[in-house]
């Protein structure tokens, strides 16, 4: 059976895009990684500039941040990349540090700008916006990554660029790619980069489960937050926005809680605006309104138990293939005195690699929670 196993880092410097070898960085003390479901993840590196100031300090001369790249190698495979975007030259401990961004980053360093006619999306799947998010960044000053969808999601978007007769200095607003794919995310679509790869669209199948984490697999036992404050046992939505005085018409549907979770929890009432369903047919059930009101509750009606912290084990029974956000994992822990059985999804991971050993940080969140997107 695989394991995570106990890796060997090594961490080498390239030009933009990885073509072009440029330097190692040699007597490591701290290497640092991660990747992140829906945003951009973080790496570092620290190495000592002792006893090769000659070929260290030309390695350190020779960086620019956005010019270069850091290139995270585990057991001589590479498993992390990304540009530099900054770093730090301590001469009193004879040490360097160096920070990167992954290959997203580059997103939220161009903006939407486009010249002639306006782009309108109607009613299209918000896959096909995605992609023209990305394209449109990335053929402007490519970076070598690839993206992939998994499939249309079938959630239709609306989206307008207003685009500018000519480059003009004095005005215009340009939104920056790298927010508006975080915004699209808010609706459903999910992204996470691995490496020079970028996947993106149903990233999630609870019924695929990636792992199973037990007892035995952490090195450091993790908290587990109990979280309440967003339960609700009855959840009114209000499709639609009429009147003069904006009051939402009829349709109106309230989700009612069960007696024995009246009982146990008390009432809890939510209400939640959905302009968004003014078109919906509301004159059969199940309905637009009626699903949301019913999904709503579904999530909320019990606490959640979170995974706060913990260091997975090197005897943890899958790969770093399988530690990727938007996976399922089996989280069963026992020896706790309040024991938990359940899903959770991966939304994160850190790594951090030192003198001491390698220490590998999942962020786990509870099925269903991950859809209380915003909050």
């Amino acid at each position: 059976m695989a394991t995570l196993g106990c890796g060997q880092y090594e961490v080498y410097f390239k030009s933009r895009g990885g073509d072009v070898f440029i330097c190692r960085a040699l007597n490591l003390t701290e290497v640092t990684w991660g990747r992140k479901l829906n945003d951009t993840s973080e790496a570092s590196v620290t190495f000592s500039l002792r006893g090769l100031e000659g070929d260290c300090c030309d390695c350190v001369s020779a960086l620019n941040p956005w010019e270069h790249e850091m290139s995270i190698y585990r057991d001589g495979e590479e498993i992390w990349c990304g540009p530099i975007t900054g770093g730090e030259l301590n001469q009193e401990a004879a040490s360097v540090r160096f920070d990167a961004k992954d290959l997203s980053t580059w997103f939220d360093r161009r903006w939407v700008e486009i010249f002639g006619d306006d782009v309108e999306f109607e009613e299209v799947d918000i896959t096909e916006v995605f992609d023209w998010l990305i394209a449109h960044a990335y053929f402007k000053d490519p970076w070598n990554m690839a993206w992939y969808f998994n499939t249309k999601l079938g959630i239709p978007m609306d989206r307008v660029y207003i685009a500018y007769s000519k480059p003009d200095r004095w005005g215009g607003v340009y939104p920056m790619v790298g927010a508006e794919l975080r915004d699209l995310t808010k609706s459903g679509i999910d992204y996470t980069v691995v490496r020079r790869n970028m996947l993106a669209g149903d990233l999630r199948d609870s019924t695929a489960i990636s792992g199973r984490i037990l007892d035995k697999h952490w090195a450091k036992l993790p908290n587990i937050p109990i979280v309440g404050t967003t339960m609700a046992t009855e959840v009114a939505v209000g499709g639609g926005n009429s009147g003069y005085y904006g009051f939402y018409d009829e349709q109106m549907w309230i989700e009612r809680p069960y007696d024995q979770e009246r009982e146990q929890f008390g009432l809890l009432q939510y209400f939640e605006a959905a302009p968004d369903l003014d078109e919906a047919e509301t004159t059969a059930t199940p309905n637009a309104v009626t699903q949301r009101a019913y999904n709503i509750r579904e999530l909320r009606k019990a606490p959640y138990e979170y995974i706060k912290g913990g260091d997975l084990s090197a005897e943890a029974p899958f790969t770093f293939d399988q530690l990727i956000p938007g996976n399922y994992f089996r989280v069963d822990l026992n020896q706790s005195c309040r024991q938990v059985e359940s899903t959770y999804l991966l939304t994160g991971l850190t790594v951090t690699y030192t003198a001491e050993g390698e220490t590998i940080s999942p962020e786990l969140v509870p099925t269903g929670s991950e859809d209380l997107r915003g909050e």
